[in-house]
Formats: C-alpha cells, sequence, structure tokens
C-alpha cells in the first residue's frame, strides 16, 4: 500500500546517509553550533574569525537595509538613532544599539555581526531552509560561544 509520506522518508534518508566532514571548516562549525567543548577556538569566537569591514552595518533612520542586521532592526528594533535590538535574559531586558555592526566571516562562510564587544553578542543567520518549508530568522549568540543563542529574531 503506497504511503503520502515515501517520498519524504526516502529523502530524509538520504540526507541521513551524508556524513559531517571528519575535519576543515564544515566539521568546525558543526562543532561550534553543538556548543562543543571540542570546537577550537577559532571556530567559536567571534574576534577569532577574519574581519570583513566590507560586510559591516551601520543603521541609517529612515532608510530600508535588506542585510541581515537591517531586517531584523527593521522588524524588531526599537527606533532612535543608532536603534536598538532587546532581548530577554536572566538578569532582565538587556540591549544594544550600535553605530556599527562589524563582520566577522568565519571560515566556514558564516558572518555575524559584532553587536558590542562589552555585551558579547553578535547577530548570525539562523535561517532554516527546507524541502517543506523555509523560515528566515536570525540567532543572537554569545560573542564568545556562537553555539549558544540568547535570543531569535524572524527576518522576513
Amino acid at each position: 500500500r503506497p504511503s503520502l509520506f515515501a517520498d519524504a522518508h526516502a529523502l530524509a534518508g538520504e540526507v541521513a546517509a551524508v556524513p559531517v566532514p571528519a575535519d576543515g571548516p564544515l566539521a568546525e562549525a558543526v562543532l561550534a553550533a553543538a556548543d562543543s567543548l571540542l570546537a577550537p577556538p577559532a571556530a567559536v569566537s567571534v574576534t577569532a574569525f577574519e574581519r570583513d569591514e566590507s560586510a559591516d552595518f551601520e543603521p541609517v533612520p529612515g532608510v530600508a537595509d535588506p542585510s541581515l542586521p537591517g531586517r531584523v532592526l527593521a522588524l524588531h528594533g526599537t527606533p532612535g538613532d543608532p536603534p536598538s535590538l532587546a532581548w530577554a535574559s536572566s538578569a532582565g531586558e538587556r540591549r544594544v544599539a550600535p553605530e556599527r555592526w562589524e563582520a566577522y566571516r568565519r571560515a566556514d562562510g558564516a558572518v555575524f555581526w559584532l553587536a558590542d564587544e562589552t555585551l558579547g553578542v553578535a547577530l548570525t543567520d539562523a535561517s532554516v531552509r527546507g524541502w517543506a518549508f523555509s523560515r528566515a530568522r536570525a540567532a543572537l549568540v554569545d560573542g564568545a560561544r556562537v553555539g549558544r543563542a540568547v535570543e531569535h529574531f524572524r527576518a522576513e
């Protein structure tokens, strides 16, 4: 008897059969995303990544920006000059309002925008892209341990 889920099951089996690389930038990114103690510092701390000034984001009042920080601030930011982004923490509401979100690029190509070195948070793409559905979202992560998301924001 045919199943409605036979194609999905077969595709899931194919995906599951693809091994995670044993070493290199992609393997390090997987370890960092899992917040593993085995992840090398070069894949875990935003300031250890390569600085990419060409991807820096500076909010301009009244100007829509298609970059990830621009979309997140447009949807979730509090207006101001510069706009701020807030999230809940165990210590209460936290907020950042940098004049410039400095971009850092990890060896696997992922970009992280450091909001504030003192608060140590960075914004990165955390979109879910799949065959059944896709959702554009961003994660505000701990800049010293990028596998630790402190908040998620929709980015569409």
